[in-house]
Formats: C-alpha cells, structure tokens, sequence
C-alpha cells in the first residue's frame, strides 16, 4: 500500500516525504494517516486522546484513500 501510495500521490498533486521525524512534528499535523497492505490508508483522527484534523479524516486523507481504493478496484498496472 506504501508503494501504490508513492505512485498514486503525485498525480494528485501530493508530495509525499519519507523520513524520520520527532515528536513536535506529529503534534503540528494538520492531519494524520498510515497505510498497511489490509486497511491502505487508515486516518490517524485522535493521538494521545487528542483530536487531530478535528476528530476526523482530514482531505489529503481522504483523497488519497479513494484514490487508491480506485486503483485496486482497477487492478495495479
């Protein structure tokens, strides 16, 4: 799901940047999410019981969530 993301966020006009990063920079999220092969992009809506995005998906989220769930639907090229 990670890679089909790499591919797909860019024609969406999504920069993807992979890369360490500490702690301050998650609390500065205006949104969060991660992607595994079973769920593909699960929205990060609370951390530490903390809103985040305002309890929901936030848009890139969302967006890159359909958009994959398109491209699996379709068959990976």
């Amino acid at each position: 799901s990670f890679n089909a993301s790499t591919r797909v966020a860019p024609s969406l006009g999504i920069t993807l940047i992979e890369k360490e990063f500490d702690r301050a920079f998650v609390d500065d999220a205006d949104e969060l999410f991660f992607t595994d092969t079973i769920g593909g992009v699960i929205p990060i809506t609370k951390l530490d019981r903390n809103p985040v995005s305002g309890g929901k998906p936030g848009a890139i989220t969302l967006r890159l969530r359909e958009a994959l769930e398109k491209l699996m639907e379709e068959g990976l090229p």
